[in-house]
């Protein structure tokens, strides 16, 4: 098992650096059991206004990916990709991703398949994707408000945040009963 979470903010008028470290480090630690890492050893990053964190992060070039999960087609995607990049097959889903990235831009989603969830962040394109295979095998929560967008593998490390509303919407019940 793995965890992911991040927090972006619309701007940086909206929040001081240590605020956003010390909610998202409230967020890893509640999902610490979910993790290999213990809490202290969680890496983060931050980039602009979005500040991340994973037990399994790659960070290359400007470009930041967290996953939480597995790909099952890595071989078949590094032949996919096998045009447009030279050396050995990828150690790593991470490092697959990356790739993969690199040579279909957004349309990477497209070509994964396996059982995940996860964040990619590129600041030299200023693109953030957030993203968990089709059939949602792997959970991932997110909440946004005029301000701030948060995401998580685990629901209660949104709520720990302090960002989130912890009294529940009656509406938002029903529909969640009502469509799933």
């Amino acid at each position: 098992m793995g965890a992911i979470a991040g927090i972006l903010y619309e701007s940086s008028l909206h929040v001081k650096e240590e605020q956003s470290r010390s909610e998202l480090q409230a967020m890893l630690r509640c999902m610490a059991s979910r993790m290999d890492l213990d809490d202290e050893k969680i890496p983060t990053c931050q980039i602009n206004n979005l500040e991340v964190g994973s037990d399994r992060l790659l960070k290359s070039q400007g470009i930041v990916i967290g996953l939480d999960g597995a790909l099952s087609n890595r071989e078949q995607l590094f032949d996919q990709c096998r045009g447009s990049i030279t050396g050995d097959p990828p150690d790593s889903d991470l490092e697959c991703l990356l790739i993969a990235y690199k040579t279909f831009d957004e349309e990477f989603l497209n070509y994964l398949d396996g059982q995940f969830s996860l964040f990619l962040a590129d600041s030299n394109k200023n693109k953030f994707v957030v993203a968990r295979d089709p059939l949602g095998y792997k959970p991932l929560f997110w909440y946004q408000n005029e301000y701030t967008f948060l995401f998580a593998s685990d629901i209660k490390a949104l709520l720990i945040s302090g960002l989130v509303s912890q009294t529940p919407s009656i509406d938002a019940f029903a529909a969640y009963m009502t469509l799933g």
